[in-house]
């Protein structure tokens, strides 16, 4: 519920949201590492946006498919060297 452009999300969401189940659209099993790397991909691209360092532009480019998957193999490929996330398929 992060807004793309601010990197905020709107009050009710930000505490005291409960329980959340994540889900793919393709129905495939989603594994906990999946569902940490694309956790942390929406962490950085929030601070991106609410540091105000990027244009809109540079924001959108980000939120690609093919900027996704970049991201998500240069993070697994930083967690790997720490014996975490081996078990990870990309792409996701």
């Amino acid at each position: 519920m992060i807004n793309p452009w601010t990197g905020w999300a709107p009050p009710q969401w930000q505490q005291g949201i409960g329980p959340v189940i994540v889900a793919r659209l393709d129905k495939k099993p989603l594994s906990i590492d999946a569902l940490e790397v694309i956790w942390m991909f929406c962490d950085a691209s929030g601070e991106l946006a609410a540091e105000g360092g990027m244009s809109r532009s540079q924001l959108q480019a980000r939120y690609t498919p093919a900027a996704f998957q970049k991201w998500c193999v240069d993070y697994k490929k930083s967690y790997e060297e720490l014996g975490r996330l081996q078990s990870l398929e990309l792409p996701i």
